[in-house]
């Protein structure tokens, strides 16, 4: 493998010099990498002494490897799928930027997503679930955890964006949510939960976007 000749180098074996002299590489200025990933190189290199005698090495020295290019990090932090937000048949996607934006994708019936629409700012550090319709209105809902642990509620408005928040909860630091549907067939979507110890809990919407006492359905998640 031929690289360009780094513009510094350290020297393994020493090179004859003699006063007034001076060294240039040759042929041209390339390095063939004769023990590829060990860092150990050999040039073939021309020394000029101070009576103009030319001597032709090939010196091993130790090189770094070029950087390798570091992939752009994602922009995404988080990525929900989510019921449609603005009563379309087709679902949404919901994002969040590592500079805590939120972020709608509307989809098609193709399966591919339309141009990103901004939501809001501010949700770095949160954890968004999407929730189906939580309060019984006809829109879907979002629901959040932040690092404290707290549950909030963010009534859909219909339009794909959604109203202030609303604390629904606390001592939820640890779950995970899987919320949108409605497992007790009374018409309002409800949450299930993972705590951290594997056990599976059952919430039942009561309406408004609340929820009752949680009821064990699990364990070993």
């Amino acid at each position: 493998m031929i690289w360009p000749l780094p513009a510094k180098v350290s020297l393994v074996t020493g090179i004859p010099r003699t006063g007034g002299g001076s060294i240039d590489w040759v042929l041209p200025r390339t390095i063939r990498d004769a023990h590829p990933g060990s860092g150990v190189d050999v040039y073939h290199i021309r020394v000029v002494d101070g009576a103009n005698k030319v001597i032709e090495y090939d010196v091993k020295v130790f090189v770094a490897d070029p950087p390798r290019p570091t992939p752009p990090p994602s922009s995404m932090v988080q990525l929900v799928l989510s019921p449609s937000l603005t009563g379309s048949v087709y679902g949404d996607v919901l994002a969040v930027d590592q500079s805590g934006t939120l972020w709608r994708f509307p989809s098609s019936r193709t399966g591919t997503l339309g141009t990103k629409v901004k939501v809001g700012t501010g949700w770095q550090g949160l954890k968004v679930y999407a929730a189906s319709d939580v309060n019984s209105d006809g829109k879907a809902d979002i629901l959040s955890i932040d690092g404290r642990g707290d549950l909030y509620l963010y009534k859909g408005k219909g339009n794909g964006t959604f109203m202030k928040k609303i604390k629904v909860g606390n001592g939820w630091k640890g779950y995970q949510l899987a919320a949108g549907a409605d497992l007790n067939r009374d018409g309002v979507a409800d949450i299930v939960s993972r705590a951290a110890n594997g056990v599976l809990y059952f919430y039942p919407a009561k309406g408004g976007g609340l929820f009752g006492k949680k009821i064990q359905i699990g364990n070993g998640w």
